[in-house]
């Protein structure tokens, strides 16, 4: 049949016209460059936060336990409320931005103890700037949040001497040391009064440690050179396409004509 795929002739055309293959791959990476052309750079801005965890204070922890301080750490500074406080700040600076997209152009990122927040933008100024608002911002949230972390662990120290008071005064157990309050009444007031203050504390540390500490070791310096830029990968694409479609072409290519041997 003349329409029958016969593979030996296949093979002897690719072998007589293989001078077109390198052709079109270098056609096609030409056409990928130009294509390239249309792409803007992007640039990617970094901040980098180190978390440090007193030991002294916490005792052994368990990798679970490190994990979820971590992740503590992490949840707040890409949380809705930071980067609604970043938005904020970027409009009064001329830098308008929605949440939907920061969160498009952004990304956080964690280290063994670090956490690093990215922005990619086709304007390495703009990335830059927007990274640094957002660095500044969860900073201070975070500086805020372990001093009350820090308030609450001193009153809730306080509560438990407030209970070994109570136990003193109503048991009259003489192994508990004394302290001021010499009448119950006085003590569960006092109990009751320094327990809604620490537990307003606690909510404004946010979930944080009072043994941890973050700190806003980098911020961002504009980048230089683009992180998506991809010039080869369309040239390489390019050619590779070029090259199958030759090979296309070529199968198809006048299929009922008989090569002659040599």
């Amino acid at each position: 049949m003349n329409n029958s795929f016969i593979p030996k002739q296949l093979f002897q055309r690719f072998l007589r016209y293989w001078f077109y293959l390198p052709i079109a791959a270098v056609l096609g990476g030409v056409v990928g460059l130009i294509l390239h052309g249309f792409i803007p750079p992007i640039f990617e801005a970094q901040a980098k936060f180190l978390i440090t965890i007193d030991y002294t204070r916490t005792g052994y922890l368990s990798d679970i336990q490190e994990d979820q301080a971590m992740r503590g750490v992490g949840s707040l500074i890409g949380s809705d409320f930071i980067l609604q406080k970043t938005i904020d700040h970027a409009n009064q600076v001329n830098e308008v931005i929605t949440l939907a997209e920061i969160k498009e152009k952004s990304k956080l990122e964690r280290g063994e103890f670090e956490w690093y927040i990215r922005i990619r933008d086709e304007n390495p100024v703009r990335a830059s700037k927007l990274v640094n608002l957002w660095a500044d911002q969860a900073i201070q949230v975070l500086d805020e949040a372990s001093l009350h972390a820090l308030k609450a662990e001193v009153l809730f120290n306080y509560l438990d001497s407030m209970e070994l008071c109570l136990q003193r005064v109503t048991l009259g157990v003489d192994c508990i040391p004394s302290c001021e309050f010499k009448d119950s009444n006085q003590i569960l007031g006092e109990i009751k009064k320094v327990g809604q203050e620490a537990y307003q504390e606690k909510e404004a540390s946010r979930g944080l440690m009072p043994a941890l500490s973050v700190d806003l070791v980098q911020r961002s310096a504009p980048p230089t050179k683009p992180v998506v830029f991809a010039k080869n990968t369309f040239v390489l694409a390019g050619a590779i396409i070029g090259w199958i479609l030759m090979l296309v072409l070529l199968s198809i290519l006048n299929p009922n004509r008989r090569l002659r041997k040599k």
